[in-house]
Protein backbone atom coordinates (compact mmCIF):
# COMPACT_ATOMS: atom_id res chain seq x y z
CA UNK A 1 0.00 0.00 0.00
CA UNK A 2 1.16 3.37 -0.92
CA UNK A 3 2.40 6.10 1.49
CA UNK A 4 0.38 8.79 3.20
CA UNK A 5 1.53 12.67 2.55
CA UNK A 6 2.62 12.71 6.35
CA UNK A 7 4.32 9.62 6.27
CA UNK A 8 6.13 10.52 3.11
CA UNK A 9 7.37 13.93 4.71
CA UNK A 10 8.12 12.60 8.56
CA UNK A 11 10.53 9.90 6.69
CA UNK A 12 12.22 12.44 4.40
CA UNK A 13 13.00 14.79 7.37
CA UNK A 14 13.96 11.77 10.03
CA UNK A 15 16.68 10.75 7.15
CA UNK A 16 14.69 7.14 6.95
CA UNK A 17 13.46 5.08 4.07
CA UNK A 18 10.22 4.18 6.16
CA UNK A 19 7.70 5.17 8.80
CA UNK A 20 4.69 3.11 10.13
CA UNK A 21 1.90 4.58 11.82
CA UNK A 22 2.65 4.19 15.75
CA UNK A 23 6.59 4.65 14.96
CA UNK A 24 7.95 7.35 17.44
CA UNK A 25 10.81 9.52 14.76
CA UNK A 26 13.36 12.42 15.79
CA UNK A 27 12.32 15.07 12.90
CA UNK A 28 13.49 18.67 12.46
CA UNK A 29 10.84 20.68 11.04
CA UNK A 30 11.96 24.03 8.79
CA UNK A 31 9.26 25.94 9.82
CA UNK A 32 7.41 26.43 13.70
CA UNK A 33 4.25 27.79 13.51
CA UNK A 34 2.59 28.69 16.86
CA UNK A 35 -1.34 30.05 17.89
CA UNK A 36 -1.40 33.75 19.27
CA UNK A 37 -1.24 32.71 23.15
CA UNK A 38 1.89 31.12 22.46
CA UNK A 39 3.77 33.99 20.65
CA UNK A 40 4.48 35.64 24.02
CA UNK A 41 7.14 32.58 24.52
CA UNK A 42 8.76 33.23 21.16
CA UNK A 43 12.38 33.93 22.86
CA UNK A 44 11.79 30.68 24.46
CA UNK A 45 11.18 28.55 21.45
CA UNK A 46 14.12 30.37 19.74
CA UNK A 47 16.80 29.62 22.55
CA UNK A 48 15.71 25.74 21.60
CA UNK A 49 17.07 25.93 18.42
Amino acid sequence: MGKTFAEKILATKAGLPDVVPGQIVEATPDLGMSHDNTAAIKKIFGKLG
